[in-house]
């Protein structure tokens, strides 16, 4: 039956005619528009499709490749076919086409064989639902990370697939070198066995059976035949009887062997001194063959020395090729690793840019006024080397952008260069992560992950962005000197620093990890060392910033880098870390100032971690001593609460 198939909202031809969107169904057998569900599990769509489409997602995979199965099928007459998927970004399309995606992942594994430990997607049918469901969210970002998650799985996949195969080819590398060993010797008998082989051909055949020598080969194996015969009378069927020197030829002995096997009784002829020279045969077939054959097996193990000896030589020859080999690929790094770094890189700079697009921090309801600012020439050569002629335009444009913000103009008029890094480092992070040019944003978050280059960036534009806000004359709402500005900006806008416990609360415990190791960075500057010796808390706030903002760029994450100068770069928070540091330094003691050098102090012994509970020692009128950790103490737990 040649039926048509025609969908709500898509099109779908059969033998070459287009029905329109409310078409029957059969060619007149029946009318009504074919719902999801039977189009999926109920209607043959024939064998002249040529599209199909997905205007749902389904609960398992197995219905996706249920629903395609009805186009993509044996008898189909079009080589080609389109499947369309339609998802509403923004919408439950994205959670369902995850599901789908993470269901389709586990099922793929479990049909593959692979690995219980490792959940990988490497089938066609789970990289769609991935990107259907990145698709469905409406951030062309998602897709992207998609991608690379998947280049990064496949390439950490590879990475281990090389490490195993190192291992694997040092334990064949050591048995291979047991086998020479063991060959080598084995030649050496040979060479021993064949000179001392005597000649049995033709007429200087001679064979000795009970004693007794026989020139004639029917006679020796007849003679054999008797003395196998005498030799395995009363052997039972669990019993193995050994005897030697039942004959001897070539200059060798012969030794037998009878035991019981599944087929009766069996005996191996073998020759004393030579290796692998047995020879097995039923005891009846030996007995009661023909004795001219029985002699000539014994022969062939003689004649076939010289052959056995070139098979082992080629064995050992292809054994040390094994290991030439083997050894060339051992300690080999991986082909692929920089590509490798390359990908974990850039999937690191594309989450950056995803999570600072994903900020929601609201603005500032009452923002500064800006005057139009123009910075030029700011970038160095190194970062401009560093860069296509692309990004440099769009970088350019993103720095004006901060420049232009009041917020940033407005700390740059109050505020030295010291202090204004850490406001202007907070906004061209922001800046960077722009939503309407996203590969340009990754490409230079990419180039953010070295701490070297982002620190010459955000050095070389916070210094130009400041000297330029400065040499433009301020808004003509902000009446009166910069002076008078700089005098009433306590008093209009003045910022709490924040208690130690509010810092808690806005910290994770690995954001205090890493303020640990940055402040530990920032105290062994030589200008905040110098301040905390002098006891000036006001240049020890100044330069402690400083230094918190350099520490805090050069961490290795740029995930890390950002969510640290989003708090840092928050003045009530910053201040309020200063405090707390500088509420941890103690003096030493007077009589033990002489033990201290007079040279620069170490940072250990200038001051605790930030968020160690114990308070700053009351300090005298006289000069400020030198400074030390401060001592942990009976009542720190009750100080803060957060180191129980």
């Amino acid at each position: 039956m040649n039926r048509r198939y025609q969908r709500t909202a898509t099109t779908i031809t059969s033998g070459g005619n287009r029905k329109p969107a409310n078409a029957d169904v059969g060619g007149g057998h029946g009318s009504g528009r074919v719902d999801d569900f039977t189009a999926q599990v109920c209607l043959d769509l024939g064998d002249c499709s040529t599209q199909r489409s997905h205007l749902d997602c389904p609960w398992r995979p197995a219905d996706v490749t249920q629903r395609e199965g009805r186009i993509l099928r044996q008898g189909n007459q079009n080589p080609e076919v389109s499947i369309y998927r339609y998802v509403v970004a923004g919408s439950f399309d994205a959670f369902s086409w995850q599901t789908v995606a993470r269901k389709g992942t586990f099922i793929d594994q479990i049909m593959r064989g692979t690995s219980a430990h490792e959940i990988e997607d490497v089938s066609d049918e789970t990289l769609q639902a991935h990107q259907i469901k990145a698709i469905a969210t409406g951030n062309p970002l998602l897709m992207d990370r998609e991608q690379v998650a998947q280049d990064l799985t496949r390439l950490e996949r590879a990475d281990r697939t090389h490490h195993n195969t190192q291992a694997a080819l040092r334990r064949p590398v050591g048995e291979l070198k047991a086998w020479i060993t063991k060959d080598t010797r084995r030649v050496e008998v040979l060479d021993d066995v064949i000179a001392r082989r005597q000649d049995t051909r033709g007429e200087k055949f001679a064979m000795t059976v009970a004693g007794h020598r026989f020139t004639k080969r029917a006679e020796a194996g007849r003679a054999l035949q008797h003395a196998l015969t005498a030799t395995a009378q009363g052997v039972a069927s669990t019993d193995r009887r050994e005897a030697a020197g039942v004959a001897q030829l070539g200059g060798f002995g012969v030794d037998a062997v009878f035991w019981s096997g599944r087929d009766g009784m069996l005996a191996a002829l073998r020759f004393d001194g030579i290796p692998d020279s047995s020879t097995t045969i039923g005891l009846t077939s030996a007995v009661e063959g023909d004795p001219t054959g029985l002699v000539r097996r014994l022969e062939n193990q003689l004649t076939d020395l010289d052959s056995t000896r070139t098979t082992v030589q080629a064995r050992i020859a292809g054994q040390h090729e094994e290991i030439a080999r083997a050894t060339e690929q051992l300690d080999q790094p991986f082909p692929r690793r920089d590509e490798l770094l390359d990908t974990r890189r850039r999937l690191r700079a594309i989450n950056a840019v995803i999570d600072l697009m994903a900020d929601t921090t609201p603005p500032p309801s009452a923002a500064p006024p800006a005057v139009p600012v123009t910075v030029d020439n700011w970038m160095p050569t190194e970062l401009r080397d560093s860069l296509t002629p692309d990004e440099q335009a769009w970088l350019d444009r993103r720095v004006q952008h901060v420049a232009g913000r009041g917020t940033v103009q407005d700390a740059a008029r109050t505020t030295d260069l010291d202090a204004f890094s850490a406001p202007f480092d907070k906004a061209l992070t922001h800046a960077l992560a722009d939503p309407g040019n996203t590969e340009m944003a990754v490409a230079v978050m990419l180039k953010c992950d070295d701490p070297a280059w982002r620190q010459a960036l955000y050095s070389a534009a916070g210094q130009a962005v400041h000297q330029a806000v400065r040499a433009t004359p301020p808004p003509a709402s902000a009446a009166g000197s910069a002076t008078q500005r700089g005098s009433e900006a306590d008093q209009s806008k003045a910022v709490t620093p924040l208690a130690p416990a509010a810092i808690i609360a806005a910290t994770t415990p690995a954001d205090r990890a890493l303020l640990d190791a940055c402040t530990q960075q920032a105290l062994r500057v030589d200008a905040v060392q110098a301040a905390a010796r002098a006891d000036d808390q006001t240049a020890f706030s100044t330069t402690f910033a400083a230094a918190m903002t350099t520490a805090i760029a050069q961490l290795d994450d740029p995930a890390h880098v950002v969510r640290l100068a989003d708090l840092h770069g928050d003045q009530a928070f910053r201040e309020g870390l200063t405090n707390l540091v500088w509420d941890k330094l103690t003096p030493i003691p007077a009589a033990e100032r002489q033990a201290v050098p007079s040279a620069t102090v170490d940072a250990a012994s200038v001051a605790a971690k930030a968020f160690l509970p114990t308070p700053r020692a009351s300090t005298g009128a006289s000069a400020a001593a030198p400074i030390s950790p401060a001592p942990a103490t009976a009542h720190r737990a009750a100080d803060n609460d957060h180191v129980r």
